[in-house]
């Protein structure tokens, strides 16, 4: 299977992992086989001690816009004659979630390299990433209330911890959209790139995660189930 035929790519070069949503053509929409293939990923990431950080970036021109509702699946249907990633959703619904890492704690580093528009589920997902990149013609926003929805991967109550609380809640219930700039003066985003060299800028921040401790790098968020006993007892 080539690359232009799978919706996750997976590239390993040394100690980084570089996840690309590919699906360009839908605007790197999340298929139920992205979500899969993002859980699997995330789970091989996380198990390997080796792989010191990961970059996801997008396809194409955009970033991720959210769930495929072409295809049906967030209403609760699934294309006829499912395929083998279709049936394992079908079988643990908790792979979205997997996915998404909204029940998963990485504590592999993420990095986020914003390429295009990051709307609806994209900008989800980037709430869980630890560094982000934006490229400068990158938007970001959560559109769901101009449709009727909500935003349900989190955003609800995890935006208004990362930017301050009206501009979150703006973003929430009146679709507004945020420019790379914006997103880098409310802090939602780390750096803006001007230059279209972002993927080599997020290497060089991989690169500087690998040299630092692996255990203080992977206690970053320090939940308390991965906290070390340091009473000895």
């Amino acid at each position: 299977m080539s690359d232009n035929e799978v919706s996750l790519i997976y590239d390993r070069p040394g100690d980084t992992v570089v996840l690309t949503m590919n699906g360009p053509a839908g605007r790197n929409a999340l298929s139920l086989d992205m979500l899969v293939r993002l859980a699997d990923a995330w789970e091989a990431i996380d198990a390997d001690d080796s792989i010191r950080s990961a970059v996801r970036t997008g396809a194409g021109a955009s970033y991720c816009t959210g769930g495929d509702l072409d295809a049906g699946w967030m209403v609760g249907n699934c294309s006829a004659g499912p395929t083998e990633n279709e049936r394992r959703v079908l079988e643990d619904m908790s792979i979205i979630g997997r996915g998404l890492l909204l029940s998963t704690w990485l504590r592999t580093p993420i990095i986020a390299l914003v390429n295009g528009d990051c709307l609806g589920g994209g900008c989800e997902m980037l709430q869980q990433t630890d560094i982000r990149i934006a490229k400068e013609q990158a938007r970001f926003g959560l559109p769901e209330a101009q449709g009727g929805f909500i935003a349900s991967a989190g955003s609800t109550m995890r935006l208004k911890r990362h930017i301050p609380y009206a501009v979150a809640m703006e973003m929430l219930i009146t679709g507004r959209i945020l420019d790379a700039e914006e997103a880098l003066r409310w802090g939602l985003v780390t750096h803006v790139d001007p230059t279209g060299e972002g993927l080599a800028k997020g290497h060089k921040i991989a690169e500087i995660i690998a040299r630092n401790g692996p255990l203080s790098v992977g206690l970053k968020d320090f939940p308390e189930k991965r906290l070390p006993d340091f009473t000895g007892t």
